[in-house]
């Protein structure tokens, strides 16, 4: 397995050149199809490219800001990676953006390390060794069974699937957050129960390191189909959406979910 401390060295160093371009005169926000991109998004990009590759130089590459080849399709491990999930918050100034960086190995995650650099806050997961934060702690799912706790997007509030499902369930709590992995991280946290990607399919990059964080703290992940999420696929992008639950409440939350879709 390769060592975590390389890794999340590339990883804090893309961090610091996020925060540098934050620091400047001017964050050089652009558009392209899927969202904004910003000089931090580029700089980071280039910092973890050199950095995780000169690790393992046998590794595939996927990243939301590099320019996809089919040459990782043929790699029995590959990179995917985020290098700033949360763009959005980002440039609003807010501090809930991260780093996102995953390893897969013949489809599913064995690395994962997420990295906030506004608040210093690392978060990593190895297969079959358990979730952590940073600070030594490991991570643990919610046990709860009901009254769940949801984390949602901002913008999924007013969509009709969410308001059948705040009916159906009025004893449920739904709550908006920001970038994804923030909201897959309070899973994994035991801060909420659930999120489900419903009405904006993530791509590879937005929940492959999360996912493993939130699976080796005791929660699962599936597509809304509860069939399990692939990775270093041709198609990079989830058409079956995404829940990440704490495990016991999961096939409820398929059930729920299906009932409002």
């Amino acid at each position: 397995m390769l060592d975590l401390a390389p890794v999340v060295a590339v990883v804090r160093e893309a961090g610091r050149a996020i925060m540098q371009v934050r620091a400047g005169a001017s964050l050089d926000v652009r558009e392209k199809g899927n969202g904004p991109v910003t000089a931090a998004d580029l700089a980071a990009n280039r910092i973890l490219l050199d950095g995780l590759r000169s690790l393992l130089p046998e590794a595939g590459w996927l990243s939301e800001e590099t320019a996809d080849s089919e040459e990782r399709l043929g790699c029995e491990v590959c990179w995917v990676v985020d290098p700033l999930d949360g763009t959005h918050e980002f440039i609003s100034g807010s501090s809930s953006f991260a780093v996102s960086v995953g390893l897969v190995r013949d489809g599913e995650p064995v690395l994962g390390v997420l990295y906030f650099p506004a608040k210093e806050e690392l978060y990593w997961a190895r297969s079959g060794e358990g979730a952590w934060s940073g600070r030594g702690e490991r991570l643990t799912v919610s046990p709860r069974e009901d009254r769940l706790r949801l984390a949602v997007r901002y913008a999924d509030l007013k969509r009709e699937w969410l308001c059948r499902l705040r009916e159906s369930q009025p004893a449920w709590r739904f709550t908006p957050y920001g970038s994804t992995v923030v909201k897959i991280l309070r899973v994994a946290t035991g801060g909420d129960e659930a999120y489900a990607a419903m009405s904006l399919y993530p791509y590879e990059w937005d929940i492959c390191a999360a996912q493993l964080i939130v699976t080796e703290a005791g929660g699962r992940v599936t597509d809304l189909d509860g069939r399990p999420v692939r990775y270093n696929d041709a198609e990079p992008r989830q058409a079956r959406g995404l829940l990440a639950s704490n495990g016991v409440s999961h096939e409820l939350l398929l059930r729920a979910l299906r009932d409002v879709m």
